[in-house]
């Protein structure tokens, strides 16, 4: 069920990326905001980036204590 989303997601953007014009335009948001998200090894900001994005996540998932099950995966479950 998961693969079938994730497959129909990606059909969605290679679909909406078809539709935009060969040639890009120095305003494209798209584009943009692609190329940001991209993490290259010789950064010297990847460290702090990427402490930055787990710090996002583990603050939203913070919501309830967590332990772990018998296969050693962080389970989340509320108070």
């Amino acid at each position: 069920m998961k693969q079938a989303e994730e497959i129909q997601a990606r059909i969605n953007e290679d679909l909406r990326e078809m539709d935009k014009p060969l040639a890009r335009s120095a305003d494209d948001e798209d584009l943009e905001q692609h190329l940001r998200e991209q993490e290259r090894e010789e950064d010297p900001m990847l460290q702090y980036i990427r402490k930055k994005k787990r710090a996002k996540m583990v603050a939203a998932g913070a919501k309830g204590r967590k332990r772990r099950n018998t296969y050693n995966i962080f389970e989340c479950w509320k108070k």
